[in-house]
């Protein structure tokens, strides 16, 4: 899948990664997943990995409304969130940075922007377990 997901609840930690062509249905398809999914938890601190996207044919304005979705769902809960996103392009980064200025009004919610995997990690607080190690290797996508 382009767009997946992993909770990992002892760390309190969803892990999302993103791969080849990125669209706005598999972001929204990947958002349902979630809300549905009884593992996840509002509130869980998000790692987005979108260093393996090869295009992103997203529109700015879908990149807005996917902040406003998350800006609803942070209304909803209340619940405080830290999100690291991972980039490595031009294109990404640029898609993330819209993304971030869209939401940071949002009470409680905290977006960083990263190239580097161990300042994502450090920002969750997961560096120096378990879960970092394996986002590290990627150990975790291998199925």
């Amino acid at each position: 899948m382009p767009c997946d997901y992993w909770t990992y609840a002892a760390e309190n930690v969803v892990v999302k990664r993103y791969v080849g062509r990125i669209t706005h249905r598999c972001v929204l398809d990947l958002l349902d997943r979630m809300e549905l999914d009884p593992d996840y938890v509002e509130g869980m601190s998000e790692f987005d990995d979108l260093r393996h996207v090869t295009e992103l044919a997203v529109t700015d304005q879908e990149v807005i409304w996917f902040a406003d979705l998350i800006k609803g769902f942070s209304h909803r809960s209340r619940t405080p969130m830290r999100k690291a996103v991972l980039t490595a392009s031009e294109q990404t980064r640029a898609a993330a940075e819209l993304f971030r200025t869209e939401v940071e009004t949002v009470p409680g919610l905290e977006v960083a922007i990263f190239a580097d995997i161990e300042q994502a990690l450090a920002f969750l607080g997961i560096d120096g377990l378990p879960l970092g190690d394996r986002l590290r290797t990627e150990r975790l996508f291998v199925h």
